[in-house]
């Protein structure tokens, strides 16, 4: 049996400080973060070298916590 692939495809970042979010992973790993897309939440989306995406955006309401998701593609 075939051992199934996974990639990740889009991490999610929420924090409380985007703009300080996406200048630490610009600074660290080069990754240009483009302006906020209402589509996803607010969210400033890099694309990085191996073909996933990173999105880093606000709570969207105040019961959401700064979290990470990691969104596998299968």
């Amino acid at each position: 049996m075939a051992v199934p692939e996974y990639s990740v495809h889009y991490l999610e970042i929420v924090t409380v400080d985007v703009q300080a979010a996406c200048e630490l992973y610009s600074n660290l790993y080069g990754w240009q973060f483009r302006a906020a897309r209402p589509e996803l939440g607010g969210s400033h989306v890099a694309d990085l070298p191996d073909g996933s995406l990173c999105g880093i955006r606000a709570p969207m309401h105040e019961k959401e916590k700064p979290i990470v998701r990691v969104y596998v593609r299968v």
